[in-house]
């Protein structure tokens, strides 16, 4: 019961996820990455000893949302593949423990369509990128 409590607190404290300061339908899924990017000179030395000489971390994000409506599925597409490059993203990061807003680039956007008679998509799925 305190479960279940805990999971009701957290939908009336905030949406999952804001696409440019829009709310859109909560993803079934999304976990969460921490990319380190290293420099050239990173690597194995013939000591066998790793050096790793990090410039940057970006995050990842790879969400999938369950089956819903054609119309449900063309908003999330929209703000995701139709409004440019890059967008503002705001989600819960694990790192900073709270919600954040970053900017993002998406992935490729995977949609299978599921019954076209009642236009019902199976699923949508799409990676967020950190900028």
């Amino acid at each position: 019961m305190e479960v279940r409590f805990f999971f009701t607190y957290m939908e009336v404290k905030m949406p999952f996820f804001k696409i440019n300061g829009t709310t859109v339908k909560t993803s079934m899924s999304c976990t969460w990455r921490l990319q380190d990017l290293s420099s050239d000179d990173s690597g194995l030395t013939l000591d066998g000893v790793m050096h790793k000489d990090i410039v940057s971390q970006k995050r990842k994000l790879v969400c999938k949302w369950g089956a819903m409506s054609w119309q449900e599925c063309s908003v999330i597409a929209d703000f995701m593949k139709n409004r440019g490059v890059q967008g503002s993203l705001t989600y819960p990061d694990i790192m900073a423990g709270t919600y954040t807003t970053k900017t993002f680039y998406t992935g490729d956007m995977t949609v299978p369509y599921f019954d076209w008679s009642i236009e019902l998509v199976g699923s949508a799925s799409c990676d967020f990128i950190e900028v």
